[in-house]
């Protein structure tokens, strides 16, 4: 289970919010890696010494590709501005910069929590949007969580209590 986000810095001016990969997203990364060895050995039934180690690569990079992102959303009162940044594994390893979206921290109106339910397993995904006076909805991280709606709203209420927003009933 990963936690939706934590507090990573929190001053009158400045609320940063961080989200990193959790003990589940290896543990996937990890099955996946070995189901991938498991069939790319059993249908080829080869024994040449060259295709294990290249399958071996193959499937361990495959299996990294699926470990969450760390994301970090920071909040600026003296910037009057809005960072969203997200960071993969692969960016990380490759030193490049992190993907952002800037947006303007006077323009957010409103704080809600999102929910959808997963078309085959039924399951409830919850994410933080945010609500600017233009309409647009910007999410505080990329993906949403089945993290219990407790987790969510104190997340919410921590970005209203800095932002200065009342209170509303969530749905």
């Amino acid at each position: 289970m990963m936690t939706y986000m934590t507090v990573d810095e929190r001053s009158n001016d400045k609320l940063v919010l961080k989200r990193s990969p959790g003990l589940y997203a290896v543990a996937v990364a990890i099955g996946i890696f070995a189901v991938l060895m498991y069939l790319t050995r059993k249908p080829l039934d080869v024994e040449s010494d060259w295709w294990t180690p290249i399958a071996s690569i193959i499937c361990f990079l495959a299996s990294l590709s699926t470990i969450d992102n760390w994301e970090v959303s920071e909040f600026n009162k003296k910037t009057k501005k809005i960072t969203f940044t997200k960071l993969s594994l692969w960016q990380r390893i490759l030193h490049q910069r992190p993907s952002s979206v800037v947006v303007s921290l006077q323009s957010i109106e409103n704080v809600t929590i999102e929910e959808n339910v997963l078309k085959y397993i039924k399951q409830k995904v919850r994410v933080v949007a945010l609500t600017s006076n233009e309409g647009h909805k910007y999410y505080v991280t990329g993906s949403g969580t089945t993290d219990p709606i407790s987790d969510h709203i104190a997340m919410c209420q921590e970005i209203r209590n800095f932002l200065n927003l009342q209170d509303e009933k969530e749905d």
